[in-house]
């Protein structure tokens, strides 16, 4: 009596989580974000010879975003998101690096990083390696000036 009990609870709780997403798909993608964030730091974590610094400032990021598309009227299936998106990705980072099956490692860590790829569009810093040269755009006098440099002369 008691599995049943538990498969009984067990399907009324997956049928409540499926009518608690939001029916806002930005909001889902961003609360998503978070999720595998989340479970992208805490692999970091792991592994202490991966860098975290990176991880931890883009889910700020994405923290911001979420906290301000949260109402008290959705809280709920945000966090339901967030959960379901944080447990795939782990399972996901899990089997990139711990399964015998090479092909499998490989295709978990292709879904991993296609879905933080995902989530790097949405945020608005840019996520450049110092080496990178700096965007430049050329003015009348054929001058190579920065972007922002660029912009105070236009302000100006």
């Amino acid at each position: 009596m008691s599995s049943l009990r538990t498969l009984l609870c067990g399907l009324v709780f997956a049928l409540t989580a499926q009518q608690a997403q939001a029916e806002d798909p930005f909001l889902n993608t961003v609360a998503g974000c978070v999720g595998r964030l989340s479970a992208q730091m805490e692999h970091h974590w792991l592994f202490h010879d991966k860098p975290t610094a990176q991880i931890e400032t883009q889910r700020a990021h994405m923290l911001d975003i979420l906290e301000a598309l949260t109402t008290h009227q959705n809280a709920r299936s945000v966090l339901s998101t967030r959960i379901a998106a944080k447990l795939a990705h782990a399972s996901l980072l899990t089997r990139a690096a711990f399964s015998h099956d090479p092909k499998s490692m490989a295709w978990a860590r292709a879904q991993s990083d296609r879905q933080l790829a995902l989530c790097s569009t949405i945020t608005l810093a840019a996520h450049r390696a110092p080496q990178e040269k700096q965007m430049t755009v050329s003015d009348a006098s054929t001058e190579q000036k920065t972007v922002n440099q660029r912009a105070v002369q236009v302000k100006q």
